[in-house]
């Protein structure tokens, strides 16, 4: 998460488009839970969110489910011939749709694995 913030925060600055909408989409609920949520996360986790805060804003990350996240083409690996028929060139054709039509944005409760980033206190 924190490279794609990184990497629009530098587009955004290059191209001098200050106040541009930008929608980050990530299927990892427990990094989404981080950004979203105040804690006490470890020192790792913490400078990581703490940057991701820094350079957007939590309402603009969403959640998108692992089957529908086009981008796991590619860290999955595949053959060059997948990749050249995959949907990878074009995305989803959901997220042509209204934002109502889009995945549901919902984390309804604190996934397990996130109490495995809390600082010890």
């Amino acid at each position: 998460m924190l490279p794609r913030a990184r990497l629009a925060n530098s587009i955004i600055r290059a191209l001098n488009l200050p106040g541009i909408k930008v929608i980050y989409w990530s299927d990892s609920e427990v990094a989404l839970w981080w950004i979203r949520e105040q804690g006490n996360w470890s020192v790792f986790v913490a400078n990581r969110v703490k940057e991701i805060r820094e350079l957007t804003q939590f309402q603009s990350w969403r959640h998108v489910p692992s089957n529908m996240n086009i981008a796991d083409l590619l860290s999955r690996g595949c053959t060059p011939q997948k990749m050249l028929d995959s949907k990878w060139w074009e995305g989803p054709r959901w997220l042509r749709n209204n934002r109502e039509q889009w995945p549901a944005n919902e984390i309804n409760c604190e996934p397990k694995d996130v109490i495995l980033e809390k600082k010890e206190v």
